[in-house]
């Protein structure tokens, strides 16, 4: 059966309104992005245990968070410039 949430990410990387850069959540908490959602769907869409690390469990927009692919390591783009921590 195929996950809902992986086809939407896959269909559309980005926002409809606003062009937001969106990425997978998975059930182990690292971030996954769109390209290997696609690339992975049989691991993804055969997954059902919440905890494992193939489970989809979240689409999210990547605000701006320094956040590579746990899959491919690249690198997942911001909607805006990530935020300087004060010194």
């Amino acid at each position: 059966m195929e996950n809902e949430l992986r086809k939407s990410l896959v269909a559309e990387p980005f926002t409809k309104v606003g062009g937001y850069p969106r990425f997978g959540i998975m059930g182990d908490g690292a971030p996954l992005c769109h390209k290997c959602a696609e690339d992975h769907s049989l691991e993804i869409d055969g997954c059902d245990e919440p905890n494992h690390e193939w489970f989809l469990q979240a689409v999210e927009i990547n605000w701006e968070s320094e956040l590579q692919c746990s899959n491919c390591g690249d690198e997942i783009q911001s909607a805006y410039e990530p935020v300087e921590a004060d010194a």
